[in-house]
């Protein structure tokens, strides 16, 4: 579905060129779900199979098993993880080595109550790692969440094992990030955004690049990116083309000064 756009524009560019997927958690989170069957489904062995490729006579068994209960608990989540995998492996094979994996609804749908809140995590990490267990190690995956306290979740996130995780943060001032710093060891690149997508406003050189080095006083320069804190599509040209100008431009300041 996404690979021809996917593939047109990296053929126009020599820089690496990001496939951009939503996750199954988010889009189960922001769609009208079937009431007829489970979110998750509790035979998750069959989703294993799935990232064990060898395992095919076990495979089609559980197949079967499933179609046997599939009027009375299915697995909505992981039936959407699998149509997902199979467009990121289609993406790999396109020649996209950059591969995101949007799931900015995961803090969402956190159950409320705290003895449901780890088996919801349990399942919503074990989708995402569907969607991505097909690629090369040579394929850096990104996930990305945005409006979130990240404190609840930060042991998911880290089990999620993206590459790369990239945040809203302009509007909330750097606080999202202590989570990342306190006590917590996240070894992956983390993309706080530098400036608000949602206004029309373009922020200046300067202005990102004194954003990004608050950053700095709460992560290490060798996992902070640098990027916008959501995509663009509600923005004109007119504004995208000059702002993320000066974003890189910033970026290209900031390695500058961080070399002397």
């Amino acid at each position: 579905m996404t690979v021809f756009w996917s593939q047109y524009a990296q053929s126009v560019t020599k820089r690496p060129m990001k496939g951009m997927l939503t996750g199954p958690v988010t889009i189960l989170n922001w769609s009208f779900v079937r009431n007829d069957q489970a979110r998750y489904l509790q035979f998750s062995l069959l989703s294993l199979c799935y990232m064990t490729p060898h395992l095919v006579a076990v495979q089609n068994f559980l197949l079967k098993l499933t179609a046997l209960f599939d009027n009375c608990g299915s697995e909505t989540c992981y039936q959407i993880a699998l149509v997902i995998k199979d467009e990121v492996e289609d993406l790999e094979a396109g020649g996209i080595n950059v591969i995101q994996i949007d799931e900015a609804a995961l803090q969402e749908g956190l159950p409320l109550r705290k003895s449901e809140q780890a088996d919801y995590q349990n399942w919503a990490v074990h989708g995402f790692h569907i969607t991505t267990s097909g690629v090369k190690d040579t394929t850096q995956i990104h996930t990305h969440m945005c409006y979130s306290n990240f404190n609840d979740i930060i042991h998911s996130i880290i089990d999620m094992d993206a590459d790369v995780i990239t945040i809203e943060n302009s509007r909330s001032d750097e606080k999202l990030l202590s989570v990342f710093h306190e006590g917590v060891e996240y070894g992956a690149g983390i993309g706080p955004g530098v400036y608000d997508i949602h206004s029309p406003r373009i922020p200046s050189t300067e202005e990102m690049a004194e954003r990004a080095c608050k950053m700095l006083a709460v992560l290490e320069s060798k996992v902070l990116w640098i990027n916008s804190d959501c995509r663009l599509k509600t923005r004109k040209y007119t504004e995208v083309v000059p702002a993320l100008t000066n974003m890189v431009n910033a970026a290209k300041q900031l390695r500058t000064e961080l070399a002397k």
